[in-house]
Formats: C-alpha cells, sequence, structure tokens
C-alpha cells in the first residue's frame, strides 16, 4: 500500500507544479501563461485571460493523467480506484 500513497503524492504535486510555475510567471517572467494572464488583465482583455486559464487548466488535467497512467503501467499490483469500490 505503501506505493499507491507515494503515487498520491505525486498526482498533488504534478497538478501543483503547474500553479507553481503560473505564480513563479507573475512575479518577474516575461513571457509565459502567467505573464500572459497578467498582461492581458491589465489590458482588460477578458477573453486572452480565460483562454490562458482554460490552457493552464488543461495542462494540470494531462499531467494529472498521465501520472495516472505512468501508476498504472508501472505499479500494475497495486489496487486502484475502481478496483476497490466493488468490495
Amino acid at each position: 500500500m505503501r506505493c499507491r500513497s507515494s503515487w498520491r503524492g505525486v498526482k498533488i504535486a504534478i497538478t501543483l507544479c503547474v500553479i507553481g510555475a503560473i505564480v513563479g510567471e507573475f512575479a518577474g517572467a516575461s513571457a509565459g501563461l502567467g505573464y500572459v494572464i497578467q498582461f492581458a488583465s491589465t489590458q482588460l482583455e477578458t477573453p486572452v485571460v480565460f483562454a490562458a486559464l482554460v490552457v493552464v487548466s488543461l495542462l494540470g488535467s494531462g499531467f494529472y493523467y498521465a501520472s495516472e497512467l505512468m501508476e498504472r503501467l508501472l505499479v500494475p499490483w497495486a489496487p486502484h480506484l475502481e478496483d476497490r469500490s466493488r468490495n
């Protein structure tokens, strides 16, 4: 069961790293999605802000599901959530 809890940590960390990168770009970047969000919000370009937020959400979701796939491939003996809910 220890492998399962370490993969939970990977899933949490991989989504939070996207947020950390965006916040880091807020602080002092001259390119990137955080910069685009900050610059577009000061120019009142709401569609650009929402488009960047959608891209950030897709990145976070994509990384999460990539880690889910890696877990299923690398730790096939660990019980998955679907298997545990049947019992």
